[in-house]
């Protein structure tokens, strides 16, 4: 489930170019909660300590850094925001330093540090691709009414946003058949007040933590991406309420987490407004996280 993040891992302990002074490496365990990127190259971490933890670094608001430009630079950076974004506890080893930041010498992320062995806060659900998708269908008793949305064109039906598929490319090892092209495409609404959503309903409460938004690149450059966003969630599949909204990248892969998680059976999407294209808003692929 976590390949990508313990991939991430790997690379970083091979290419530590300290390996050397292993014995003088100090290890912090728990989240990473800031990030800092300067103009010089240094990207700089926050962490999450408790009362009684300390790290033996000067700076206590960017106590650890790693500097760019280096073989290993480019997977770390990845590494710490897919961390952050899924609030995962990770162990970062330094050198410790009583009058500057603390160099990072390695990442990794082990089974058992301080996370629960089952996900989704000790739930029983299937978790499929990289990042424990819950919401592909045909898992977790999930069929295509148990997608729905405000209209659609011809037949890019919502659950062809929770297939597996890009655009008919397989993205998730656990995906079946493709649904049609495997997209979700609606022509826009212009009467005033209409809006397009898109909706995935639970047969039992999750722990929704976050989501996964993926479009095609010639969609992308279309500007038929999601922009704007608010998240609405429910417990009853009737009434709903605005729960979050956010400004989505002109990206085609992007996780995005919650500010706080939610107990909640049907998470619909409203999309505010896409990137440009004045006849249709397209996504191809959500993932539903709980980690």
């Amino acid at each position: 489930m976590f390949k990508h993040f313990l991939s991430l891992a790997i690379a970083g302990l091979l290419l530590s170019p300290l390996q050397a002074q292993e014995s003088t490496t100090q290890e912090y365990v728990g989240k990473i909660t800031n990030v800092f990127l300067g103009k010089t190259g240094s990207v700089r971490l926050g962490v999450s300590l408790g009362e009684e933890e300390y790290l033996n670094c000067n700076d206590s608001d960017w106590p650890m850094f790693f500097e760019m430009g280096q073989s290993y630079s480019a997977s770390w950076l990845e590494f710490v925001f897919q961390a952050k974004a899924y609030s995962r506890n990770v162990r970062v080893g330094y050198t410790p330093s009583d009058t500057s930041n603390c160099s990072i010498e390695y990442f990794a992320i082990m089974a058992g540090d301080g996370e629960s062995g089952t996900a989704g806060n000790g739930d029983n659900l299937i978790h499929t691709g990289d990042y424990g998708n819950v919401a592909l269908i045909n898992t977790n008793g999930l069929v295509q009414a148990n997608y729905r949305a405000s209209g659609y064109y011809n037949n890019d039906a919502p659950a062809g946003a929770f297939d597996g598929y890009i655009f008919g490319e397989q993205i998730n090892d656990a995906a079946g058949d493709a649904v049609n092209r495997s997209i979700w495409l609606t022509k826009k609404d212009k009467t005033e007040g209409a809006e397009e959503w898109l909706e995935v309903g639970f047969n039992s409460e999750i722990y929704f933590t976050g989501f996964r938004m993926m479009i095609n690149e010639k969609s992308r450059a279309l500007g038929r991406g999601v922009r704007n966003l608010i998240v609405q969630v429910s417990t009853d599949g009737e009434t709903f309420e605005d729960y979050e909204a956010f400004q989505m990248l002109n990206a085609t892969d992007q996780i995005v987490s919650l500010s706080t998680p939610v107990d909640v059976t049907h998470i619909r999407f409203n999309v505010v407004s896409n990137y440009g294209d004045s006849n249709f808003i397209e996504i191809d692929e959500i993932e539903i996280l709980t980690e």
